[in-house]
């Protein structure tokens, strides 16, 4: 992937969110400086999995940061892994109050998708625990 594509955007949408590179780094696993060298031409390319956790933590699409997504001049983008149960989305100029709080539903939303999976994992513990019982 040509970084010199989405340099830009990346810079803009990190302006908009009031963010700085560390603060990326850091979200997306990568070590210290990291950014900064992909911003400075220091990496050629970016590994899939970093540029996933990238459109994570701004909250864009990879579409939309890559510059394919020509219908994008839309006012929202929807997170890219949004809980089965709702679909959060921040407008792309939101500042870091909003993008914090736009984080703080997407937490909440992944934590009530994960209670009612422990909750599913329970009740098939519960039944394989009743048939166990019953096989004996």
């Amino acid at each position: 992937m040509d970084v010199s594509v989405i340099k830009k955007r990346l810079e803009a949408r990190i302006e908009e969110l009031g963010l700085n590179y560390n603060q990326i780094d850091k979200a997306i696993g990568c070590r210290e400086g990291w950014l900064s060298g992909v911003l400075k031409g220091k990496q050629k390319s970016i590994k899939t999995n970093h540029l996933k956790g990238l459109c994570k933590t701004l909250a864009v699409s990879e579409a939309w940061l890559r510059n394919e997504d020509i219908t994008s001049p839309s006012l929202f983008v929807v997170a890219p892994h949004p809980p089965k149960r709702a679909k959060s989305i921040i407008p792309l100029g939101a500042g870091k109050a909003e993008f914090l709080a736009f984080q703080r539903r997407q937490i909440e939303e992944e934590i009530a998708a994960l209670e009612d999976r422990i909750d599913n994992l329970n009740n098939q513990r519960l039944k394989l625990i009743i048939a166990e019982k019953k096989a004996r």
